[in-house]
Formats: structure tokens, C-alpha cells, sequence
């Protein structure tokens, strides 16, 4: 398993969200630091940007991998994540 780092945006993001959104949220990251395949049709590389998204129903986790790590940059609902401007 690989380390999951939060970056602070992220980490108030996470906790902001409805108890079992939260749960399917962190149940999905998990997944994707235990084992990256079952979780593989729901990730695509974003454009322009040196990361990648991760679909978790309507929420969407902005990441990045290495081969140790994976730095959760930030969690958004779809409407509105691609909007507020990237890091």
C-alpha cells in the first residue's frame, strides 16, 4: 500500500462532506493506494496539468502518484471542481 499524503484543501474538503459521501470518498482512495487496477476505469489524466482524476460518483479526487506516495491535491463535486481553478 502506498502512503496517501492530504494536502490541506483537500483534507477540509474531505472532512466538509456528508458522513456517507465522506465514507465512498475514502473508501475509492484506498482502493486506488492498495491497488490502482480496480479502480483503474475511473481514472484519466488531466489535461494541461501534471495530475490525475479519480471519479467517485458526482465527487471527483484530484491526485497525484508516485511510486511511494499519492498526494490528494483536492476533492470537489464535479460541477464545480474543474471551475475553481486547479493547483
Amino acid at each position: 500500500m502506498r502512503v496517501i499524503v492530504f494536502e490541506r484543501k483537500a483534507a477540509r474538503a474531505l472532512d466538509d462532506l456528508a458522513p456517507e459521501i465522506r465514507q465512498q470518498v475514502e473508501r475509492d482512495i484506498i482502493a486506488l493506494a492498495l491497488d490502482r487496477d480496480s479502480v483503474a476505469a475511473q481514472i484519466a489524466p488531466l489535461q494541461g496539468f501534471e495530475a490525475s482524476r479519480l471519479r467517485s460518483g458526482d465527487w471527483r479526487i484530484i491526485f497525484t502518484e508516485g511510486t511511494i506516495s499519492i498526494r490528494v491535491l483536492f476533492i470537489g463535486h464535479r460541477r464545480d471542481v474543474y471551475r475553481k481553478g486547479l493547483p
